[in-house]
C-alpha cells in the first residue's frame, strides 16, 4: 500500500484548495449589499440577480432559485415524471434527502449497492435494478469522488 501524504508520501493534489469566501471585492460587495438591505429571503431582488448570474455562468437562458438540494431533488424528480408508483435507483450511501425526495413524490427508491473502492453507484449492480416502473436514476458523487457518469449515462440510455 502507498505511503499517504500525511506520513510523508506523495500528494496527489498539488495545487492549494480554493479559498472560501472567494478574494473578490465585487463578492464582499454584494454580500454586505444583502445584509444591510434586512431582506434576504427571494423579495430582495438580489435572488433574482443570482438567477441571472448562474444562468450566464452555466449559458441557461432560464432558472430558478430553491430552497435547499433536497427541494431541488423534489422538483427534478417531478419535472421528469415520476409519480405515485414509479420507481427511482438512489444509492444507499447518500445524504437522507436522496431517498426521501424520492419518497415525497409518492415514488419507491430502489437501492442499489456501492463500489466499495468509490463509495459511488455500482454500474455493475444497477442494470439488474432496472423495471419497467424504473423512471429515474440518481446518482450522487460522494467526498469529491465522481460517480461512474459515462457507465451510468450508458446504462440509462439503453433503457430509455
Amino acid at each position: 500500500m502507498a505511503v499517504l501524504a500525511i506520513n510523508g508520501g506523495e500528494r496527489t493534489r498539488t495545487e492549494e484548495w480554493p479559498k472560501w469566501p472567494p478574494e473578490d471585492p465585487g463578492f464582499l460587495d454584494n454580500l454586505t449589499a444583502v445584509l444591510k438591505s434586512g431582506v434576504w429571503g427571494t423579495a430582495g431582488g438580489w435572488t433574482q440577480k443570482a438567477i441571472e448570474m448562474m444562468c450566464d455562468h452555466h449559458g441557461a437562458s432560464h432558472g430558478v432559485a430553491l430552497s435547499s438540494g433536497t427541494t431541488a431533488l423534489d422538483v427534478a424528480l417531478r419535472s421528469v415524471g415520476v409519480t405515485v408508483g414509479s420507481e427511482v435507483i438512489v444509492p444507499p450511501y447518500t445524504f437522507l434527502a436522496t431517498a426521501s425526495s424520492v419518497v415525497s413524490v409518492g415514488a419507491v427508491p430502489i437501492f442499489v449497492d456501492i463500489d466499495p473502492a468509490t463509495f459511488n453507484l455500482d454500474p455493475a449492480k444497477l442494470e439488474a435494478a432496472i423495471t419497467d416502473r424504473t423512471r429515474a436514476i440518481i446518482a450522487v458523487h460522494i467526498g469529491g469522488s465522481p460517480a461512474a457518469m459515462d457507465e451510468i449515462m450508458e446504462i440509462a440510455r439503453r433503457h430509455g
